[in-house]
């Protein structure tokens, strides 16, 4: 899982190639499988994206990483990862 995409660079790169196959009106399957394989990496985006907004409202309501990561089933250095990530991108 590569953490450097959000779901909205994603649904970008989803719009250009259903564009690319669109203007071609071609339903090449090389084309058909990326926008797959893009429609799961926003999901998982999303999710991803979720998540950090969930640890990062935990950790202002005054718990610490270590209770966030215990509650979630992820180690507390991940949690804290997550937060600065969410926390640069919402400056």
């Amino acid at each position: 899982m590569n953490d450097e995409y959000t779901a909205e660079k994603l649904l970008q790169q989803k719009a250009k190639l259903e564009a690319k196959r669109d203007k071609a009106k071609l339903t090449l399957s090389s084309l058909d499988e990326q926008i797959k394989v893009l429609d799961r990496r926003i999901q998982e985006a999303t999710a991803r994206e979720a998540l950090q907004k969930t640890f990062f409202e935990e950790k202002r309501s005054g718990k610490t990483l270590q209770q966030i990561g215990d509650e979630h089933g992820v180690p507390k250095e991940r949690v804290r990862q997550w937060i600065a990530k969410y926390e640069a991108r919402h400056r």
